[in-house]
């Protein structure tokens, strides 16, 4: 049976399970810091040299902390890649989809835009790691099955929206291939992160000022 929910409903969805699977995960408050130490350090980690080539010791070395008190925090290192990779996801979906100040289609497509450059660049360190981890195709050997799905259920429900977003702008008579253009938008806007460095010539703004009218130019808006 295809799914007839509107993009900002399957994302809503997505995001909504995505916070109570994270609320789930976190069983107490720690007030030091520790845990988002592990999460942040391990999915850069895990990026760089491979989930499989990364040891429960390496992590902990890498966070200043001994190798048991890792396992009070998470129950098994594929649970604190599957954390790592939601939270990191449904952050920046927070980001990007926040409310809206746009009153046209094309107001909206270019805050989403603006919203993506944005945050791969404030973040670009994690974003580029998660979107490295997210693009392996042996991501999933490694994942929780339900954490797996719930991150390929988002970034789907993310593109729809995109793909909505495009149409709307363009108008009925467009003849541009608008799933193509969805995958193209969010390529340009995800692969930031590989040439952008914090301190450089254009701040994070710039750069996503930049980036609409090099879309506006693409779809011809």
């Amino acid at each position: 049976m295809l799914d007839t929910d509107q993009p900002d409903e399957l994302l809503a969805r997505a995001l909504t399970e995505a916070r109570e699977r994270a609320a789930q995960a976190r069983p107490a408050i720690d007030r030091s810091g520790t845990r988002d130490r592990i999460l942040d350090t391990a999915i850069e980690m895990f990026a760089r040299r491979g989930f499989e080539a990364c040891s429960v010791r390496d992590l902990a070395v890498a966070v200043g902390i001994k190798a048991p008190g890792l396992y009070s925090h998470f129950s098994s290192k594929e649970a604190i890649l599957a954390e790592a990779m939601l939270r990191t996801l449904g952050e920046f979906l927070e980001y990007v989809t926040a409310e809206s100040t746009a009153t046209s289609p094309l107001e909206r497509l270019e805050e989403m835009v603006k919203r993506h450059v944005r945050i791969q660049t404030e973040r670009r360190d994690l974003a580029r790691a998660n979107d490295m981890l997210m693009n392996s195709e042996s991501i999933g050997d490694f994942l929780p099955a339900a954490e797996y799905d719930l991150l390929v259920r988002s970034q789907r429900a993310y593109y729809e929206l995109v793909r909505s977003g495009i149409s709307a702008a363009l108008g009925p008579d467009s003849t541009v291939d608008i799933a193509i253009a969805a995958f193209a938008v969010i390529g340009m806007c995800d692969e930031v992160t590989v040439w952008y460095r914090p301190g450089g010539r254009l701040d994070p703004e710039q750069v996503a000022d930049t980036y609409w009218q090099f879309v506006k130019q693409m779809l011809g808006l």
